[in-house]
C-alpha cells in the first residue's frame, strides 16, 4: 500500500507512477480513445484521473484530478467499479451495499446514489445484503442496472 504503481508492457516497456498519497489501489481501468485511466483506491474511497500522455507526446502518467466518495464518515468502503459502454459515469460499489456514481470526465462525484434500504423498497430482503460484488446492464434495458 506505497501508492506506487508499475505497468509493463513489450519488452523494455515499463513505467512507474505513484499517488499523491500512500493508498492501496485497488482497480485500474483504462478508458477507451481517450489516453486516459483511473484507480480507484478503495480503503480511502476515493478515485484519481490520470492523463497517460504529457502535453510533448511522451508517454507519463499525470494525475489530473481526484475525488473522494463521501461514504459513511469513512466506514464505508469502495469493492467493486464497473463502467458501462459508451458511459460518462462509473459505478461503485461500496462494502454497505451502496452504489455511487462519479463523473468520468470531471471526477466528481453526483449526487445520484443508490442505496441498499431504497433498492430493498418492497423489504423483499430484511437483512443487510453485504458487499456491492458485481453489476451488469441487462442488453434489452440499458436504462437498469443489475446488482450483485
Amino acid at each position: 500500500s506505497s501508492g506506487i504503481n508499475a505497468e509493463y508492457g513489450g519488452p523494455g516497456v515499463e513505467q512507474r507512477f505513484e499517488h499523491e498519497q500512500q493508498v492501496a489501489v485497488t482497480q485500474i481501468i483504462f478508458l477507451p480513445q481517450t489516453k486516459q485511466m483511473l484507480s480507484i483506491c478503495g480503503s480511502v474511497s476515493s478515485v484519481y484521473l490520470w492523463n497517460l500522455v504529457d502535453d510533448t507526446g511522451h508517454v507519463f502518467p499525470i494525475q489530473v484530478k481526484s475525488c473522494r466518495i463521501p461514504c459513511h464518515g469513512g466506514k464505508e468502503k469502495i469493492c467493486f467499479s464497473h463502467l458501462p459502454y459508451h458511459s460518462d459515469w462509473i459505478f461503485l460499489g461500496t462494502t454497505f451495499g451502496n452504489v455511487y456514481t462519479v463523473n468520468i470526465k470531471t471526477c466528481k462525484p453526483s449526487n445520484y446514489v443508490i442505496y441498499w434500504s431504497n433498492a430493498n423498497a418492497r423489504k423483499t430482503y430484511p437483512e443487510h445484503p453485504g458487499e456491492i460484488v458485481g453489476s451488469v446492464e441487462p442488453p434489452a434495458e440499458l436504462s437498469r442496472l443489475l446488482l450483485a
